[in-house]
């Protein structure tokens, strides 16, 4: 199953993963489906790791509601079964996706942006907490277009980079930041890839 499937059945999947779970004892996640069609037995790819990569996961079966689940569409959730897959490699930020999509990770991204409050000026340089989807990472500013820095209310095109590791994004997707007071929000205008998907 998978080879040769046609765009609209390409799987994307934030996963969902709460604060304790590798307190958890059953090898299974919660996961939502954003695009595509899910079967059981399908061979997906889950990333990215610290390394940036993806790494290759098998839909061992699917639980809708307590109840098995042979196939899951866009929108609906379910609960999927890892098999032998091992968990500790599992973080929050992380999606499934289908092999055919050839995901690609970055660290580098940029956003067109409102900032709502800061108390001084925001300027390059400035780490901020970025929040996109379900990715959580503290994020440097690299570069804000046509503007030596920010005040509050003004609107700017800004480059971020992730300081820890890179992440899946898309362009497009909602965008908020933080860092004390300071508050904004925006979408990604642009994904500077760093690596392919290496499963």
């Amino acid at each position: 199953p998978g080879a040769g499937l046609r765009p609209w059945r390409w799987v994307e999947a934030p996963l969902n993963l709460p604060d304790n779970f590798l307190m958890f004892t059953q090898s299974s996640l919660f996961f939502s489906l954003t695009s595509g069609i899910c079967r059981e037995g399908e061979q997906l790819v889950v990333g990215p790791t610290d390394n940036g990569i993806f790494l290759p996961l098998k839909v061992c079966s699917i639980q809708r509601n307590r109840s098995a689940c042979r196939v899951l569409r866009a929108g609906q959730a379910a609960t999927l079964a890892l098999g032998n897959f091992d968990r500790a490699l599992l973080r929050k930020g992380m999606v499934m996706v289908s092999l055919e999509m050839h995901p690609t990770v970055s660290s580098l991204f940029e956003s067109e942006i409102v900032l709502l409050f800061h108390a001084k000026t925001f300027r390059k340089g400035f780490q901020v907490t970025v929040h996109v989807g379900n990715v959580r990472q503290t994020a440097i500013v690299e570069l804000i277009h046509g503007k030596e820095d920010l005040r509050t209310g003004e609107k700017a095109v800004v480059r971020f980079r992730f300081i820890k590791h890179p992440e899946y994004l898309k362009v497009g997707a909602k965008l908020l930041f933080r860092e004390g007071v300071t508050k904004g929000i925006g979408h990604v205008t642009k994904v500077i890839a760093d690596v392919k998907c290496s499963a």
